[in-house]
């Protein structure tokens, strides 16, 4: 099989991942694995907390508060800290950032966003150094010195709904979903500015890149497909159907 190929189904597989997590964040749990640690880590949306269990064997290991509507996970590159997005529900706007350690050396801690409201998607930069947070609230991507917990720097994509947040593997550029304006935003983060915004057409959620960073992959619930775009120049170039949300 050529490479190509393999890459391609390798990105409908991580794509078709991705879309059935973003429905089922809509009740809880939302779930993210860290392979090399054997931990599972559930932010629990309605309850209000965050759950560490064991893979192996499915021992519940801990169980913390995070505040209302705990939305996401991102898991650091060692596999040593896990953090959950406070989104807020209905009655409450979320602002800040829930850090666990797996290892158990160290208690919670708290990252404050200030007016960085609603976070959501969150990816850590290489090193673990920096974290990439999703601001639904104010249309903007923040760049957050992980030890220190503040913010280094903001980018904004003018898009209503930035929700869903990747970035390449040198972390360089980021790509984030803005579900009600149906569009992708490429991101420059060295230069702390917008490339291009494409536009998706459809209400996409769930994102996923390529290995190279040369196609972007958009789940878009509503129309039950995931759709493939050129970042370069924001082509689309593949429409993949068979998928859906109960």
């Amino acid at each position: 099989m050529s490479a190509p190929t393999l890459s391609r189904d390798y990105m409908k597989l991580a794509s078709t991942l991705a879309l059935l997590g973003i429905g089922a964040a809509a009740v809880p749990p939302t779930l993210t694995a860290q392979s090399s640690t054997g931990t599972i880590v559930s932010a629990n949306m309605t309850a209000n907390s965050a759950s560490v269990v064991d893979i192996a064997t499915g021992e519940l290991r801990a169980t913390y508060e995070t505040g209302p509507g705990p939305h996401e996970v991102a898991i650091s590159n060692d596999g040593r800290w896990a953090v959950i997005s406070v989104y807020g529900d209905r009655t409450s706007i979320g602002h800040s950032l829930l850090v666990l350690d797996l290892k158990g050396e160290n208690g919670p801690r708290t990252i404050e966003m200030g007016e960085l409201k609603r976070p959501h998607g969150m990816r850590f930069l290489p090193g673990d150094a920096k974290l990439v947070v999703t601001s639904e609230a104010t249309q903007r991507v923040a760049v957050v010195d992980f030890a220190k917990g503040t913010v280094d720097t903001t980018v904004s994509t003018g898009q209503p709904g930035t929700h869903m947040v990747v970035i390449d593997r040198a972390g360089k550029y980021a790509f984030t979903t803005n579900i009600p304006a149906k569009t992708i935003s490429v991101l420059d983060l060295g230069r702390d500015s917008l490339v291009r915004t494409i536009n998706a057409g459809e209400r996409v959620e769930g994102i996923a890149i390529n290995p190279t960073a040369t196609e972007v992959w958009a789940g878009a619930n509503e129309a039950k497909v995931v759709l493939v775009f050129n970042p370069a120049n924001g082509e689309k170039v593949a429409t993949i159907d068979g998928f859906g949300m109960a």
